[in-house]
């Protein structure tokens, strides 16, 4: 493939000139300078989901992390609504969005679907068992449950639910995922 292919079909310039690792690491970087703007001590975990050149290359990376065979995504509203379109964008997935506050589901999820569920926050948080409830109770399997950041790293999966992966640590400030 020709460079100028490579580019024409990369998520972003970094993913044809860095290594995996190193374009990982830089994102994590981008991520939590986004999320501690403006002096900021504490971290806000949804400040990095306003910075389009974040939310494509995240997208990009949620993608590779989707299991095959999946059908829809899920989110929570509004919080993960940016990310949830972003990742539909990349891949051509719909999305679905269940509003916490009125436990409405904007959007479809059937009967026998595959969903992922993606989150901006921590993938134990209520709101994300919320969402992959809300999905089971429609019919539909949560294949996964993926996140950005984590207050740590997630420990094992319930074996009887679905796995969450976080893709990186809030606190960690190390390389590759969570």
């Amino acid at each position: 493939m020709s460079l100028d292919q490579e580019l024409a079909t990369a998520p972003d310039v970094p993913a044809v000139f860095l290594a995996p690792a190193r374009r990982h690491s830089e994102l994590h970087a981008d991520i939590l300078a986004a999320a501690t703007a403006s002096g900021q001590t504490d971290i806000d975990p949804y400040a990095y989901l306003t910075q389009p050149t974040i939310l494509r290359r995240l997208a990009a990376d949620l993608a590779g992390a989707l299991p095959a065979g999946c059908d829809r995504l899920i989110t929570q509203a509004p919080a993960g609504l940016p990310l949830a379109a972003a990742v539909s964008l990349h891949t051509g997935l719909p999305f679905a969005a269940l509003d916490m506050e009125t436990a409405h589901l904007h959007g479809e999820v059937h009967q026998g679907e595959s969903v992922a569920v993606i989150h901006p926050g921590a993938p134990g948080t209520p709101a994300a068992l919320a969402v992959a409830a809300a999905a089971t109770a429609r019919g539909a399997g949560v294949s996964t449950v993926l996140t950005v950041l984590a207050d740590d790293t997630p420990g094992p999966a319930d074996p009887a639910g679905p796995p969450v992966q976080a893709l990186f640590d809030i606190r960690s400030t190390g390389h590759g995922p969570a």
